[in-house]
């Protein structure tokens, strides 16, 4: 059995806003977790110090995550953030008053691409693909094999040019890259949560626990979030209820009341990715606040 938290349909990349909490002033009352009286749709993340990576091995799938090591400890300020993925609807709400296109829209640019086939340069996106039968997983670019750059996908077609979202506007937006998202929460005046405030988010106050839930896969023997099951990446047997996306609040909230903090889709965050950081951002002098 297999249990992978993966995007489960095109280049299933969403996006999460934040705003910065509130300055506390003498005279109000103390924030609360859950209240969200001052932004509708968010809560408010309290700040604090926890514990950031893991050093967990998944022995059964040889899976492993040297990105998330060492474990350290991590400091953020409280800040605010959307209880689910934006969905469909809210981005064609963005779109409608803006007229903005997405770069799976509009092409790809020679330039952040010299490389890139003529053909890959054109309207489309990577779309998870799983292909006909069982795969090497852990060769040297095995996920070409399931990854697949489709004409005419996108966040309107999200598994290509004969799809469409007209049955998932409840379903989170996909087909998004970072340049995207950064035009959606500039229209919506909020901002990419950190990759520290999106991890402190996701852990809902738990510290060193295996998933956002705790440290059982199936607590109660119920799916708690929507992934990938059977055997990656040719035959997801879908038992948690969905083959692909599902719509946001599908499943249980954690304890910070956020939706899909693991699995559905992949979610952006304000950082560049590098798989060293965690090494790098250790050596750093104290105090390590807000990275």
């Amino acid at each position: 059995l297999s249990l992978l938290f993966l995007p489960l349909s095109g280049l299933a990349i969403s996006i999460l806003s934040a705003q910065e909490a509130p300055e506390p002033s003498s005279s109000s009352k103390k924030d609360k977790p859950n209240d969200t009286s001052l932004h509708e749709g968010m809560v408010l993340i309290p700040g604090g110090t926890y514990t950031r990576g893991s050093q967990h091995k998944f022995a059964e799938t040889r899976t492993e995550y040297p990105e998330e090591r060492p474990v350290h400890e991590v400091t953020v300020d409280g800040f605010w953030m959307d209880i689910t993925e934006v969905t469909n609807q809210q981005f064609l709400k963005f779109t409608k008053a803006t007229g903005y296109r997405t770069q799976a829209e509009r092409g790809w640019d020679r330039k952040d691409f010299p490389n890139a086939p003529l053909e890959q340069l054109k309207c489309g996106a990577l779309i998870f693909t799983p292909p006909p039968s069982d795969v090497e997983l852990f060769r040297p670019g095995a996920e070409w094999q399931w990854w697949q750059f489709v004409q005419g996908a996108n966040w309107r077609h999200p598994e290509g040019p004969d799809s469409d979202i007209s049955k998932r506007m409840n379903h989170p937006v996909v087909c998004i890259t970072h340049e995207d998202a950064l035009a959606y929460c500039e229209w919506a005046k909020k901002r990419l949560p950190t990759e520290a405030e999106w991890e402190r988010a996701a852990r809902g106050g738990l510290d060193r626990k295996l998933f956002i839930w705790g440290d059982k896969a199936l607590p109660g023997g119920k799916w708690q979030a929507n992934v990938f099951q059977g055997e990656f990446p040719h035959n997801n047997t879908g038992l948690d209820g969905f083959k692909g996306t599902a719509p946001v609040k599908s499943f249980p909230p954690n304890a910070y009341g956020l939706y899909d903090m693991a699995g559905n889709v992949w979610e952006h965050c304000s950082d560049l990715y590098r798989p060293d950081y965690y090494e790098s951002f250790v050596k750093l002098p104290e105090p390590k606040a807000n990275p």
